[in-house]
């Protein structure tokens, strides 16, 4: 038997006439959320299955924790954006023949920077707290690569300077926000894994649409030429300006929305 309710209540006043096999759950219906029909269904019928559909979605309107994922999807998908254009960065903005080989260096001196800051971001998140650890470790980072962008003929040294100081700021973001996830999870058991799971597809999501739709666009853009780059021949001034954009710039520009819209959140708390 398949049955359709267009609201909470009466979805509930069908659990009560009756049995079924499982829910199809919208997360937003006209008088309250998918996500507590879920509860209140799951505490009459234990047994019965159910799917929270579009329950994903409906995280990013829950208060701290959907000002959070907004904030962790716009982060991701700027390093997704760094890390997809570094080296034609380090080839035609900084001129290096080696940017290959660099390459394994800066991503080495990230890495050191991610595990000695680990215990520096517990310590901050304990003078102050998690959410305004958050905030300066994105703010660390945008800052980075938004100097960067513009430090291309300051030489390798200051690469792997800045690098090393941008991991420490993404190491306090995606570590603090995981804990808040944790946090979330503890504060609603019932729906733990949806915060887990949303938290995981926002990092596989950001970082694979930074990585190639955005970083596709925005150097399509700047009219940057693909075989070009395959060939080892150079780019116009404006190509360069691009991957400029895309390398630093437009880290720096996501991680500045993202923080405005934890400040925001927090301002109206």
């Amino acid at each position: 038997m398949v049955d359709e309710a267009a609201s909470v209540a009466e979805a509930l006043a069908s659990s009560i006439s009756n049995q079924y096999d499982a829910w199809l759950i919208d997360a937003h219906l006209p008088d309250g959320s998918g996500i507590v029909l879920l509860a209140r269904l799951r505490e009459r019928t234990p047994a019965t299955g159910a799917f929270p559909w579009g329950a994903f979605a409906a995280l990013f309107a829950l208060g701290l924790a959907g000002s959070l994922m907004h904030f962790y999807l716009l982060l991701l998908t700027g390093s997704g954006m760094a890390l997809a254009s570094m080296l034609y960065f380090l080839t035609y903005n900084m001129g290096r023949t080696d940017a290959l080989q660099l390459i394994g260096g800066i991503v080495g001196a990230a890495c050191l920077g991610i595990v000695i800051a680990q215990p520096l971001w517990v310590q901050v998140a304990k003078r102050v707290d998690k959410v305004t650890g958050f905030l300066i470790a994105a703010a660390l980072y945008g800052s980075c690569y938004a100097v960067w962008a513009f430090a291309a003929g300051w030489g390798i040294a200051t690469a792997f300077i800045i690098s090393f100081i941008a991991a420490v700021g993404q190491s306090g973001w995606s570590m603090l926000g995981f804990s808040m996830v944790s946090d979330f999870a503890a504060e609603d058991e019932r729906n733990a894994g949806l915060y887990s799971a949303t938290w995981i597809a926002v990092d596989k999501i950001a970082f694979a649409l930074g990585g190639t739709l955005l970083v596709g666009i925005v150097l399509s853009l700047f009219g940057f030429d693909s075989m070009k780059a395959v060939q080892g021949l150079p780019q116009t001034d404006q190509a360069m300006t691009g991957v400029m954009v895309a390398f630093g710039i437009s880290p720096a520009v996501l991680s500045t929305i993202a923080c405005l819209i934890l400040l925001k959140f927090r301002s109206r708390d």
